[in-house]
């Protein structure tokens, strides 16, 4: 399987009653199908933290501006006002 390298500029949070953490944003180099990966969240250029993400949530529509869906179940510190305020970047860690 070829290692695919992308990045997501996060435009929203949303932290779910089910214990999962969707993640909101425009992929970059990624067309396919998000699956199970090591990112990197990064806050104005620094690296905060290094999660694993579950995969890409399918909404059945694919949104006008290509925003995607991806989740975790990890603890996160990121809420919709701070992604807001700064710049929030996913990036697959190599």
């Amino acid at each position: 399987m070829k290692f695919s390298r992308w990045e997501m500029k996060v435009i929203d949070v949303f932290h779910l009653t089910s214990g999962h953490t969707v993640l909101v944003g425009r992929v970059q180099d990624r067309k396919e199908l998000i699956e199970k990966y090591i990112v990197e969240i990064i806050l104005d250029d620094k690296v905060i933290k290094i999660i694993t993400i579950d995969g890409e949530w399918l909404t059945g529509n694919n949104h006008p501006e290509g925003h995607r869906a991806i989740s975790t179940t990890e603890p996160l510190n990121l809420t919709h006002d701070l992604v807001l305020q700064h710049d929030c970047r996913l990036r697959v860690v190599d």
